[in-house]
C-alpha cells in the first residue's frame, strides 16, 4: 500500500471512466455516463434502441459486461436514490466475450439476498422480468459468499425462478442496469402488493443511532468539503483517515509531509457527501457507505467524480474514513474482515465533461 496508489487518482489514471457519447440516431452502441441518482431521462428524438449506461469491470481493469436500457424517442427513464431504475423500462446485461460477472439482488426489504454469477447476454422486459438470457445465470452465493451452482431455470410464470444443486429456490425479477435485481425463496410469502413498488431499495427510515451518527459525519464532511475547495485535497481526506491504514503507510504526519511535497495539478469547483448514508453493522464496526459527487479541473480538464468513502466508527465512538481507491479485496480483508461480503461498494466513475 502507497501514497502513489492515491496520487495516481488526482494524477493522470482512472480505475473506470464513463465517457459521456451521444451518438448517431441509427447508432446501436450508444453511451451515456454520469450519476444517474434521482434522475429522470427524456429520451429525445432519435435515440432509439439500446443506450449502455453502465460498465463493471474486472480485477484487471476490462470491461466485464455493460448495463443499459432499451428505449424509443418519447421515452421517460427514471432512477431512485441509489442509481436503481424506477421505471418500468426493458433493458440488458451484455457480457463481454466469454467473461463471467456478478449481480446483486437484494431481498423485498432492501437488504442484500444473494449474489449470481452471470455470463453472456440477459434482456428483460418493459415489466422489469427476464426476456432472454436465462441459461446464462451459473451460480449463487448467499450471505457467506459461497457460490452453488444453478440446476434449472424455470421462466413459465413470466419471471424467472432458479433452482440450486442444494435444494434452494429463488424467484428473480425487477432487474437494473446496474446490475441489481430483487430476490425472494420459493415458498415464502410474496409482500409484494398490487400498487405498491416491485423494486424497493434500502430502508430509508433511520434509526435514532442512525440519526445521531448522520450529525457526527455531517461535521466532517463539512470539514472535507471546505478542504477540498480550499488546500490540497488528499492532505483533507488523510487528516480523516482510518488511523491503522495511515500506520502501516508510515503515520499520518509522514503521509501528509509526502502529499504536501507532490505536485498537483487539480482544483475542485464542487465537492459534497450526499444523503442518504448507508450503514452497515458488522461483528466488530459500524460501518457508513457515504457517497460522494465531486467537479474538478485537472491538468487543463474538467471532470466529474461520483464515488464514495467509507466510514467506520472506532471502538472510542469516533468516525475515521477510508478513501474508495483503498478498498480492495486485500485492504477489507486485513482491516475490515468483518465487513459483509454480500454488500456491494459503490462504482468510483470519472467521466470527462
Amino acid at each position: 500500500m502507497s501514497i502513489r496508489k492515491i496520487l495516481v487518482r488526482h494524477g493522470a489514471v482512472a480505475s473506470l471512466m464513463l465517457v459521456v457519447l451521444l451518438c448517431q440516431a441509427t447508432a446501436r452502441s450508444q453511451v451515456l455516463g454520469g450519476d444517474f441518482r434521482n434522475t429522470t431521462i427524456n429520451i429525445a428524438n432519435g435515440l432509439n434502441g439500446d443506450v449502455a449506461l453502465n460498465v463493471q469491470t474486472g480485477r484487471d481493469g476490462n470491461a466485464t459486461v455493460k448495463g443499459g436500457v432499451t428505449v424509443k424517442a418519447g421515452d421517460k427513464v427514471s432512477f431512485d436514490n441509489q442509481g436503481r431504475l424506477k421505471t418500468d423500462t426493458a433493458g440488458f446485461w451484455k457480457g463481454e466475450k466469454d467473461a463471467k460477472y456478478k449481480v446483486l439482488f437484494r431481498g423485498q426489504d432492501g437488504k442484500p439476498l444473494l449474489i449470481v454469477e452471470l455470463r453472456g447476454e440477459v434482456r428483460w422486459d418493459s415489466s422489469r422480468n427476464i426476456s432472454a438470457g436465462a441459461d446464462n445465470f451459473l451460480r449463487v452465493a448467499t450471505t457467506d459468499d459461497k457460490f452453488i451452482e444453478i440446476s434449472d431455470r424455470d421462466l413459465k410464470t413470466g419471471q424467472l425462478v432458479v433452482s440450486t444443486k442444494d435444494g434452494s429456490k429463488f424467484k428473480l425479477y425487477g432487474l437494473s442496469c446496474d446490475f441489481t435485481g430483487v430476490a425472494f425463496p420459493v415458498g415464502q410469502t410474496d409482500s409484494t402488493k398490487v400498487g405498491e413498488d416491485r423494486h424497493p431499495g434500502p430502508a430509508t427510515v433511520p434509526s435514532d443511532a442512525d440519526r445521531a451518527d448522520d450529525k457526527a459525519i455531517d461535521l466532517v464532511m463539512g470539514k472535507l468539503e471546505k478542504g477540498h475547495m480550499e488546500r490540497n485535497p488528499l492532505v483533507c481526506e488523510f487528516e480523516v483517515m482510518y488511523a491503522p491504514i495511515l500506520e502501516k503507510m508510515g503515520g499520518k504526519e509522514k503521509a501528509i509531509a509526502m502529499l504536501k511535497s507532490a505536485p498537483m495539478d487539480i482544483g475542485y469547483t464542487s465537492w459534497s457527501a450526499k444523503k442518504p448514508y448507508q450503514y452497515i453493522v458488522g461483528e466488530k464496526f459500524k460501518y457508513a457507505i457515504i457517497p460522494i459527487d465531486s467537479h474538478r479541473t485537472r491538468l487543463g480538464h474538467k471532470e466529474h467524480e461520483s464515488g464514495f468513502l467509507l466510514g467506520v466508527k472506532t471502538p472510542d465512538a469516533k468516525w475515521e474514513f477510508v478513501i474508495a481507491d483503498f478498498l480492495d479485496a486485500n485492504v477489507l480483508k486485513e482491516f475490515f474482515s468483518d465487513f459483509p461480503k454480500s454488500v456491494e461498494l459503490p462504482k468510483h466513475l470519472l467521466a470527462n465533461e
